[in-house]
């Protein structure tokens, strides 16, 4: 089995182009959930990873930037991974895993086969597509996996419920890396905070250096167009891992300006679990 140490990865689609809808559930929105929990679990291997999801507001764009994006990073031992929910009618289940050649078959059926075996659906298996623009243009091997059908409500309750053991798995077949320990849980812990804490830099603020800087630019409210409080939190420690709790209300912004207002707020009370929340000043 191939193993990868250089990956880069990204969530299908954008904020501006959702992709496929159903059950409440809009494509983009959950793959980036996918694509973020991927990159943190790579992250804890020491796997180096690149985040190529786009925020283009037309689907050429988004697959343009994608690939150029990826392109970009040395492909000596790289992978390049992007994550998509599938749409049909609503008996239609189970995960599948696309590749270009035969040169990523094998790699393709043990990712659909580790990710529907954590998941519990039907793995339809490896399917070869030649006609997608990002698996035929990224100049390393390329997988689009396929997590779930958005339209059936079965196949996202599982998606959504078993997500970190569907990320670990797909972590393990692409490094190679066996892990045995999983991040605990906090009680309480919302979905949509665990989101917003891993949507990485796009949706705050910029900064220069991740590792020291990331959770220090991450529960942010201003007070004016141009100054910046830092959210009091309450961190506490478990087997290595943060957990917060927010003391008051949150409004993210899409950019550094604070002009636009994103549409998720973190609430007062909700917690997160993360390994870089260390690096909070209280």
């Amino acid at each position: 089995m191939t193993s990868y140490l250089n990956i880069t990865t990204n969530a299908g689609h954008s904020q501006k182009v959702e992709g496929a809808t159903g059950n409440g559930y809009e494509e983009h929105d959950e793959a980036l959930k996918y694509n973020n929990d991927y990159i943190e679990e790579l992250r804890s291997y020491g796997v180096k990873v690149t985040n190529t999801t786009s925020e283009a507001s037309s689907q050429n764009a988004v697959l343009v930037e994608q690939v150029k994006k990826a392109n970009a990073v040395s492909k000596t031992g790289r992978l390049d991974v992007s994550w998509h929910f599938n749409s049909a009618d609503k008996s239609a289940t189970g995960v599948e895993v696309l590749y270009y050649d035969n040169a990523q078959k094998q790699l393709a059926t043990d990712v659909s086969v580790a990710l529907s075996k954590a998941l519990g659906l039907r793995d339809r298996g490896a399917k070869q597509r030649k006609d997608l623009y990002f698996l035929a243009n990224t100049n390393a091997p390329a997988i689009l996996i396929e997590v779930a059908f958005i339209s059936n409500a079965n196949d996202m309750k599982a998606a959504t419920t078993k997500r970190t053991a569907a990320v670990k798995a797909v972590a393990e077949v692409t490094t190679g890396k066996k892990t045995t320990s999983n991040p605990p849980t906090a009680k309480g812990v919302k979905t949509n905070v665990h989101e917003t804490e891993f949507k990485n830099t796009k949706l705050y603020f910029a900064y220069d250096n991740e590792k020291n800087s990331y959770a220090k630019v991450l529960f942010r409210l201003s007070t004016s167009n141009s100054k910046y409080d830092e959210i009091p939190l309450y961190p506490s420690s478990v087997n290595g891992y943060y957990v917060v709790q927010a003391k008051t209300d949150i409004q993210l912004y899409s950019d550094s300006n604070l002009t636009k207002k994103y549409n998720r707020k973190i609430t007062k009370g909700d917690q997160a679990v993360s390994k870089h929340l260390k690096h909070i000043n209280k």
